[in-house]
């Protein structure tokens, strides 16, 4: 599993070159990188599942970190298409989860917001998304390759 990501928390035109540059070099261009490095070592029958974000498909105050996680997701689609039958590749999409470093520094206003616009009433925890991870890594998902399992809540709903 890919678990990376930086988020500035900011409008593109309050970013500069440089961090726009870095934010496509974490989330994007790290994982694209060590999967090309780890290919090789796959073996039949391997998984590979990226944590990108709500973002990716609904957008973001933070635009370069939306099509940061966006260029992750088309990455992986394309991946899933050429590894198969070998090598299957998901991708898992939470929105805002509880105990992480976005939800501590997010404004109390802000979390509300977010749980106000999800149908289940609550946040993903770090365990919702573990759990969606471990079902795509699982023989349960034998059969899925290039999807996307949102743990949102019903927060964004496609």
């Amino acid at each position: 599993m890919f678990c990376q990501g930086v988020i500035r928390g900011k409008r593109l035109e309050e970013q500069t070159d440089s961090e726009v540059l870095d934010t496509f070099r974490i989330n994007a261009l790290g994982a694209m990188g060590l999967t090309r490095s780890l290919l090789p070592l796959m073996s039949r029958r391997s998984s590979i599942t990226y944590l990108v974000s709500i973002s990716a498909f609904a957008g973001s105050y933070d635009p370069v970190y939306a099509a940061s996680k966006g260029a992750l997701v088309s990455f992986a689609k394309s991946l899933a298409r050429a590894l198969g039958p070998q090598v299957r590749v998901n991708l898992v999409a939470p929105a805002l989860t509880t105990s992480t470093a976005m939800h501590a520094n997010m404004k109390p206003s802000a979390r509300l917001r977010h749980l106000r616009s999800t149908p289940l009433q609550r946040l993903a925890t770090p365990e919702d998304v573990a759990r969606a991870v471990f079902f795509l890594a699982s023989d349960a998902a034998a059969h899925v390759t290039g999807a996307t399992l949102d743990v949102n809540g019903g927060e964004y709903l496609r």
